[in-house]
């Protein structure tokens, strides 16, 4: 169930600040020649902060036709910005998993991404 490469393309930023201070990372995906997104299937981000990492949401949903939480919603793309608030200076990492749907001309197929956003605190 996970993204193949023909499907599309799996991007995640570093999310990088001073402690203490909110950081952003977006998890954006962008569906391969000849697939689109589905805007129908519900579309679920969920993520777990490890220690010493504060999330704005832990949760960020989407889909059924409503842009919801996301940052970028349509066909040709879909995305999250993803605010976290490392408590000391250090790398961490907020695992997560992003379940989605990416088209093609005959059908939809679901999928369940494992991620991981890497926070860079200084």
């Amino acid at each position: 169930m996970h993204l193949k490469p023909d499907e599309g393309t799996l991007t995640i930023d570093k999310a990088e600040g001073p402690a203490g201070a909110e950081a952003s990372a977006g998890v954006k995906i962008t569906p391969g020649t000849g697939f689109h997104m589905s805007t129908d299937y519900p579309i679920k981000l969920t993520l777990e902060a490890p220690a010493g990492v504060k999330l704005a949401k832990a949760e960020y949903n989407s889909g059924k036709g409503e842009k919801g939480d996301a940052d970028t919603f349509g066909e040709k793309g879909l995305g999250f910005v993803v605010k976290a608030t490392p408590q000391k200076a250090g790398e961490y990492t907020i695992n997560g998993v992003f379940k989605f749907g990416v088209c093609d001309d005959q059908s939809c197929h679901p999928k369940r991404q494992p991620i991981a956003i890497t926070v860079n605190a200084k």
